[in-house]
């Protein structure tokens, strides 16, 4: 039985001993290089080092340790931000659209 290393150990010993900022299609193609998949799933592998708190993704789609960056750095203050219900959006410009008919009609 053989046990099979999860792709983001591999990434965090590849930042880890580069010691640098890597892209992430450098990383991706340093990661399937040591691991012993031939082809793997890019977007999965993506999703994996964006959940795992040890990387932190940063400018340009680079990713480096989290360890190695102050908190400031790697924080994003989601406070502010708004999400719109698009389906809400799309009832209300329907609506401006009929009123704008109707006014023209008259």
């Amino acid at each position: 039985m053989s046990t099979k290393r999860a792709l983001t150990d591999l990434a965090y010993e590849i930042i880890a001993e580069n010691n640098k900022v890597m892209s992430f299609a450098d990383l991706w193609k340093d990661v399937l290089d040591m691991s012993e998949e031939t082809s793997g799933d890019i977007s999965q592998f993506y999703t994996d080092l964006t959940l795992d708190g040890r990387f932190v993704s940063l400018k340009g789609n680079t990713w480096d340790l989290k360890e190695k960056h102050k908190f400031a750095d790697s924080f994003v203050d989601v406070e502010g931000l708004s999400v719109e219900d698009d389906e809400e959006d799309e009832r209300e410009d329907g609506e401006e659209e009929e009123e704008t008919i109707e006014q023209e009609e008259e």
